[in-house]
């Protein structure tokens, strides 16, 4: 299997645990460096593993259930980076409504002992502008 692939692999997996609230996977995921980074939609910036870790596990308890639908997938390694941009169709699963929003990522990793693992995760809402619309939307 080449790096592109181990890279792919692993950004699947990064989905994979934020959609089951494994906090043991996404653990695994991230490099536990003092400079890593996660912005998540609304929030600001988390630095340093710890601060990550705590994000996670605030985004965990919440109990909303989330599911992904990854799209314009494009990755890229640069000898020890890789980068992986993407749009994320992400769909909150509440006990009565069910909602849906997108959001555009980039997610960047780090080959380290044999691996990649995340060191930055930074995804924001895409607004669109309708015709004959004055104001954005959030999708």
């Amino acid at each position: 299997m080449d790096t592109l692939e181990l890279l792919l692999m692993q950004n699947a997996r990064f989905y994979e645990a934020f959609e089951q609230a494994d906090m043991d996977t996404m653990t695994a995921v991230w490099s536990h460096d003092a400079q890593v980074r996660c912005i998540h939609p609304g929030w600001g910036a988390a630095t340093g593993w710890e601060s990550v870790r705590k994000s996670w596990e605030s985004i965990f308890s919440g109990g909303t259930a989330l599911r992904f639908s990854l799209r314009n997938v494009d990755a890229r390694v640069c000898g020890t980076f890789g980068v992986v941009s993407l749009l994320e169709e992400i769909v909150l699963a509440g006990e009565v409504v069910q909602q849906s929003i997108q959001a555009a990522a980039t997610n960047l990793f780090a080959f380290e002992a044999g691996e990649w693992r995340m060191i930055v995760h930074h995804s924001s809402p895409v607004m669109t502008v309708e015709e004959g619309d004055l104001g954005y939307r959030f999708n």
